[in-house]
């Protein structure tokens, strides 16, 4: 698993925590990844379980496939935190909690995935073309620190082959969905300049957007939010 594939899952899982959806899914997510994650979900009383932005107490968190964690650092609790455990350094990618109430109970999310050294890339001396690239690596890198993703459609014009090709991931899409998805994208074009041979939408769940953006043929992924509304335009109290 390279470096890209790494921080997408990475960014799988914690979307998949804050947006709440099913335990068994995000074991099975996490048994795609080949390094170690430490996780925990609570539902109901948490005791010595972290709580976003609050560290515990105690420092003793109980996770769902190792043990007993602890931690000596409160800093070790939050999100981002780099912790060392049995000789190993894990970085906490979740910490997050959710108060419940009277019909709903409370559910806290851990989750720590085991850090690995980046491999270095060595270039292709042979390349004649340093425009061609990779589709699926060239997604992956670009919704690495965007918000979560509702749905994707993306088009391939493959013009010389007389070819066309759509990819979508719908709204509510499941792992394998995503993986599916990912798959499709493994092709390689030129992205540099003269024709443009790859279109589509990348919409994410706060309401902003990805897409493709062009100039003479040479083509990249520029990521849009709606952009603020100057304070003369917005209504005046009075």
């Amino acid at each position: 698993m390279d470096w890209i594939s790494t921080g997408l899952m990475r960014k799988q899982i914690k979307d998949h925590c804050y947006a709440g959806k099913p335990t068994d899914e995000l074991a099975a997510l996490i048994e795609k990844y080949p390094h170690g994650v430490l996780w925990n979900v609570c539902v109901g009383q948490a005791k010595g379980v972290p709580v976003e932005g609050r560290p515990s107490v105690v420092n003793t968190y109980s996770t769902m496939n190792w043990g007993t964690l602890q931690t000596y650092r409160p800093s070790s609790c939050y999100e981002d935190a780099l912790v060392t455990i049995d000789g190993k350094e894990y970085v906490v990618i979740v910490n997050r909690n959710v108060m419940g109430d009277a019909h709903v109970p409370s559910k806290c999310w851990w989750v720590a995935m085991e850090v690995v050294p980046e491999p270095v890339i060595v270039t292709d001396v042979n390349s004649t073309n340093d425009d061609i690239i990779n589709a699926r690596d060239e997604f992956s890198f670009h919704v690495l620190d965007k918000p979560a993703i509702m749905c994707v459609q993306i088009k391939y014009d493959q013009w010389k082959e007389d070819k066309y090709y759509t990819y979508n991931l719908p709204i509510g899409y499941t792992n394998d969905q995503f993986a599916q998805f990912l798959e499709s994208l493994n092709f390689t074009y030129d992205n540099g300049y003269g024709t443009q041979y790859v279109k589509g939408t990348i919409w994410y769940t706060d309401g902003t957007w990805s897409e493709r953006a062009e100039y003479d043929g040479s083509e990249w992924w520029r990521y849009v939010s709606i952009p603020a509304i100057p304070l003369e335009l917005q209504k005046q109290e009075g």
